[in-house]
């Protein structure tokens, strides 16, 4: 069964359900997507993450405190209309910036209460929940055994109980923390980014009537289960925010997500080509990786240098993999020909820096198609089919091992017609935003 046939099965689930077995369904539905498609594992934590130093428990303790004594402060001053939850982890200018919610908070700059989630943990959640779980009793079978022995069935897994009333628990308590927080603030409008994660907040935005907006932040399309409900799906217990921005044109006709207005607004980052910035091209190529990719891209590097290859290569980390950079960074380290990178440059001067960019599933492949660059396209992995819609485009290349990789290097760039990233038009954006009252 391949990359689509999965996603084909878990569609055909779905739609097989009645409104009553879909009651809790959107809350876990992103991570089971995961599990059956992708082969992932929320249960099994990684050992950097296991082990908690005192240094680091103090840390947090401290913050917890910090941010209890700060919060009345916070509530009370504020004066701004507006909610912005932002993901800041590219660096720019050696700043670390949202290039995604970017140009919506240049228009409510003035009036935007900021929110950030990358790099600060919301303690005053993180204790909010603790304290809940523990003096809360939620009963202890929120879901149906018949149902998980159905899912399990179905799918060929073995899932406990557990992992649905998690879950659903987690959804209730987030979403009562942020009925209380947005009616201290009072907001006119919220507007956040990485649906999939935040249906509690979502849904407590709902219950007071608050107008909620998400702004696209990555590649969404039927790869991505926060963005894409199969054909002829329709529930009243799907958990969506009321509109959804996204880049251009081209991402509306990628997804299907009943109930949300879907408006191209564009974007000034991405939309930008690098054909005017000053780099000298330094890199034969550059990998695009993240976790799951890493494991992959080291047995693919050591088959390449195996057979005497000395290119210049730069290894971009996902921003996710701050824990990991050390380890992977000394593993590389007696390799002069090879760079490995996590903040230190952003995707944008690296696509200035080569022509060539090898990935497995990124949002980096609309990125560097849109400005002519190489893709090429590791096949090691079946998440490549993902991007089976731009296999047609002239710079992309499927390779399916070191020596396709290296026919594939030495072939020209074309000019590339399609264009998946359109401007920021902000007097377009600013009046769509005023008629919807946001």
């Amino acid at each position: 069964m391949d990359f689509y046939d999965k996603i084909k099965k878990f569609f055909d689930f779905e739609l097989s359900l009645n409104e009553n077995e879909l009651q809790y369904w959107d809350i876990f539905r992103h991570d089971l997507f995961l599990i059956c498609v992708y082969n992932s594992s929320f249960e099994t934590k990684k050992e950097h993450e296991k082990k908690k130093s005192i240094l680091n428990f103090l840390k947090n303790s401290v913050s917890c405190i910090f941010e209890f004594i700060k919060f009345p402060f916070i509530i009370l001053k504020n004066k701004r209309k507006r909610i912005l939850f932002q993901c800041s982890r590219y660096k720019i200018n050696d700043k670390f910036v949202d290039v995604n919610t970017l140009d919506f908070y240049e228009l409510y700059k003035n009036d935007f209460f900021c929110i950030e989630t990358y790099f600060y943990t919301n303690y005053v959640f993180s204790c909010y929940k603790k304290i809940v779980k523990k003096i809360k009793k939620y009963k202890k079978n929120l879901f149906s055994d018949f149902f998980v022995t159905k899912i399990n069935n179905y799918f060929g897994i073995s899932l406990d109980l557990s992992f649905y009333n998690n879950r659903i628990i987690d959804y209730y308590i987030e979403m009562s923390y942020y009925m209380y927080y947005f009616n201290l603030l009072k907001p006119k409008s919220i507007f956040f980014i990485q649906n999939g994660i935040h249906k509690g907040m979502i849904k407590a935005a709902k219950l007071l009537h608050i107008p909620i907006s998400e702004i696209q932040h990555g590649e969404i399309g039927m790869s991505h289960p926060a963005y894409f409900y199969p054909k002829g799906f329709s529930s009243k217990n799907i958990i969506a925010a009321d509109y959804l921005f996204v880049w251009s044109e081209y991402w509306k006709q990628r997804i299907n997500f009943p109930g949300v207005t879907i408006f191209s607004s564009g974007n000034s980052y991405y939309s930008y080509t690098n054909e005017n910035m000053e780099h000298e091209k330094c890199y034969s190529f550059v990998i695009i990786s993240n976790s799951e990719h890493t494991p992959i891209f080291d047995k693919f590097l050591e088959k390449l240098f195996k057979i005497g290859y000395n290119g210049s290569i730069c290894y971009k980390l996902h921003s996710n993999q701050k824990n990991e950079f050390k380890t992977i960074k000394t593993k590389w380290q007696n390799f002069k020909n090879l760079e490995v990178v996590l903040f230190e440059k952003n995707v944008l001067e690296l696509l200035s820096m080569t022509d060539n960019v090898l990935v497995i599933h990124s949002t980096v492949v609309f990125q560097a198609l849109n400005n002519n660059k190489k893709v090429l396209l590791y096949s090691a992995n079946e998440e490549y089919l993902s991007h089976k819609d731009v296999f047609d485009d002239p710079n992309l290349y499927i390779v399916n091992d070191v020596m396709d990789f290296i026919f594939s290097l030495n072939k020209p760039v074309c000019e590339s017609k399609d264009k998946y990233y359109e401007k920021f038009d902000k007097e377009n954006n600013l009046n769509f935003l005023n008629q919807l009252g946001l």
